[in-house]
């Protein structure tokens, strides 16, 4: 019977070990709760590291947006620019070739004038002499060269008058000719200058387009490389 515990004893001892189990599962608790714990962070972390990632994504896919829209003005800006070089160098080949006819006219012009001149120089020293022959003729009564002669007269004061004429008319026409090829020579350096003054300020342009799109290139390629690593 002394050995036997007592009522108390047993309570005791029943109580004792509840609270051992109690303290257990306390503590399976707790382990539990620390590793719930940890397993959040890491899938806070986990998230975390997937929205930083996804963020890099987006910004490699607007910098691509923003290369390839880029690219399209640079496109866009080398059309017109060409668009306006070719007009005006369609100008300067359209000028260029109406002043080459101009120029032809006028040479034309000029050599019909010489000629003229020159026919009528001639006219002009052959009318005395042949005015001087036929007097010689009438007063040696050789009236048969006297009329072959008063006839040549007629027809050299009548060719002289129609050459005088036709040089007034030449001289007019040439004058004519010349202020043309003139003005259309202007024109010509005019659009000589406005060719090479587009073709440079295209080139300037094209250049700062393109440098501008290079650096976007550039940008576009280092998130490219952060967002692979």
């Amino acid at each position: 019977d002394l050995a036997r515990p007592t009522r108390g004893e047993a309570a005791g001892a029943d109580l004792e070990e509840r609270g051992k189990a109690l303290e257990a599962r306390r503590a399976a608790c707790a382990k539990k709760a620390a590793d719930l714990a940890a397993y959040e962070a890491r899938v806070e972390q986990a998230a975390a590291e997937a929205a930083q990632e996804a963020l890099r994504a987006r910004r490699g896919v607007d910098h691509a947006r923003e290369v390839a829209d880029h690219w399209q003005v640079v496109q866009g800006r080398c059309r017109a620019r060409h668009a306006a070089a070719a007009d005006t160098q369609r100008d300067l080949e359209a000028v260029s070739h109406t002043l080459g006819e101009a120029t032809g006219r006028l040479s034309a012009l000029r050599a019909d004038g010489r000629r003229a001149a020159q026919q009528l120089d001639a006219a002009r020293q052959r009318l005395p002499e042949a005015e001087a022959e036929k007097a010689v003729a009438v007063g040696a009564r050789n009236f048969k060269d006297a009329a072959r002669l008063a006839a040549e007269v007629k027809a050299l004061a009548a060719r002289s008058e129609a050459l005088t004429s036709q040089l007034e008319e030449n001289r007019a026409a040439a004058a004519e000719a010349a202020a043309e090829v003139e003005r259309l020579a202007a024109r010509q350096a005019e659009l000589q200058t406005a060719v090479a003054e587009v073709v440079r300020a295209a080139d300037g342009e094209m250049a700062a387009l393109m440098a501008a799109h290079a650096k976007r290139l550039s940008r576009a390629a280092q998130s490219a490389h952060a967002t692979g690593a």
